[in-house]
């Protein structure tokens, strides 16, 4: 038996607060759909987000080079409820951003995933706050 594909929600990424997360969802497999982005049917990658604090994060696509749709889900990644998706955030064209209240300690899924059969290099950005005033500020 071969061990889980790092990045699939048997062995999720972690992240505990904001930063810069690059990876490709070209070797990541086709699991999980969501209620937007045509229900995102392309490959994924998966973040296990656990915030150290609590509070309001964005979570954007600005640097992918494909066209990304960004969904969550919270306590299960598997069965856990879809609290936000987002496909083309206006402003980024076929990028994505969301953002949401996160609890301390508390378990939130972040699929990276792909429109239709979409595919490819990306970048995660995770801040704190909304995401209005950080898609103003350009990506370094």
């Amino acid at each position: 038996m071969e061990p889980p594909e790092a990045g699939a929600c048997a062995d999720p990424m972690h992240i505990d607060g904001p930063g810069r997360f690059r990876g490709t969802t070209e070797d990541g497999e086709a699991l999980y759909g969501a209620r937007c982005g045509r229900g995102a049917t392309g490959r994924e990658k998966v973040f296990r987000f656990n915030p150290a604090k609590a509070g309001r994060y964005c979570f954007d696509t600005r640097g992918a080079r494909f066209d990304t749709v960004l969904h969550v889900r919270e306590a299960d990644c598997d069965a856990g409820r879809e609290i936000r998706c987002n496909d083309n955030r206006r402003r980024l064209r076929r990028r994505s951003a969301l953002s949401f209240r996160a609890e301390a300690g508390q378990d939130y899924f972040v699929f990276v995933d792909g429109k239709g059969r979409g595919a490819g290099q990306f970048v995660l950005n995770v801040s704190e706050g909304g995401c209005r005033r950080v898609l103003k500020t350009p990506v370094r």
